[in-house]
């Protein structure tokens, strides 16, 4: 789940943060302390909730909701203020707003909230032993010269067995969800080791080669591997570097837009 935070205060937002991820740790939350940052990260992604407080510089609070609901790419919005004022309450609710909080937070309001979209998220797939082994052998050795023959023989399966499987399970394709996952990998270290060079990070994820990397990664995002790196990083020294992105297990969500084979 996609959970868009936007708070002009850096400490508020933090501690936002960390109460969400105390509850919802497999969550991606965005924090981000201005309303123009909350647009543009909306032109690219798209958010099942929205934590917006109402003292926001440039842009009023509810001229960002409504534009963010406008937008179509936030699915519910819920208002953070320290004002217990009716009519902020009834503009919230016309712009569609789904639930208010107000400073200082409560615990047991914010995670009543959060028990809400828990009990809607999709519970996680129950792999069989054979997928779960598999699997987890990719997580654990994705840098190494992996493929279906030599899983297949890890696991002591029939290499056609496996692969069918694997895509009747996992719904991909063992080489497309490998290299996603490993796509997923580079995008953590572009951001996270900024010290690296783009073959190094090729190398520690397991890609044959930068060029390789390369092209995959500009198919996959429209970007370079350094634009990529130069943009995030950028974002994060704007933004208190408090952008967050949890998670990363079974579930990949960076497939070349090729279709599924």
């Amino acid at each position: 789940m996609n959970v868009l935070l936007v708070n002009d205060d850096p400490l508020e937002l933090e501690q936002l943060k960390l109460l969400i991820q105390s509850v919802c740790p497999h969550w991606h939350l965005f924090a981000v302390c201005d309303g123009s940052a909350a647009m543009d990260l909306t032109a690219t992604t798209y958010f099942d909730i929205a934590f917006l407080n109402i003292n926001l510089p440039a842009q009023s609070d509810l001229l960002v909701a409504g534009k963010l609901r406008q937008s179509g790419r936030v699915t519910d919005i819920v208002i953070v203020t320290a004002h217990q004022d009716f009519s902020i309450a009834r503009a919230a609710i016309k712009i569609g707003a789904v639930d208010f909080l107000i400073k200082p937070i409560s615990v047991d309001e914010l995670n009543a909230i959060l028990r809400r979209y828990l009990q809607k998220e999709v519970p996680r797939p129950v792999y069989s032993p054979l997928i779960t082994k598999v699997l987890t052998i990719l997580e654990h050795h994705y840098a190494d010269r992996l493929s279906l023959a030599n899983i297949a023989a890890a696991v002591h399966v029939n290499p056609s067995y496996l692969s069918r499987r694997f895509k009747a399970e996992v719904g991909y394709s063992f080489s497309k969800y490998l290299i996603s996952f490993r796509l997923k990998i580079v995008k953590d270290l572009l951001v996270s080791r900024p010290d690296l060079s783009i073959a190094q990070i090729a190398e520690k994820a397991g890609f044959a080669s930068q060029q390789y990397l390369s092209a995959l990664f500009h198919r996959n995002t429209g970007l370079t591997p350094r634009e990529y790196r130069k943009n995030n990083l950028d974002f994060r020294r704007s933004s208190g570097n408090l952008l967050i992105a949890c998670g990363r297990r079974h579930g990949p969500d960076c497939f070349p837009d090729d279709n599924r084979r």
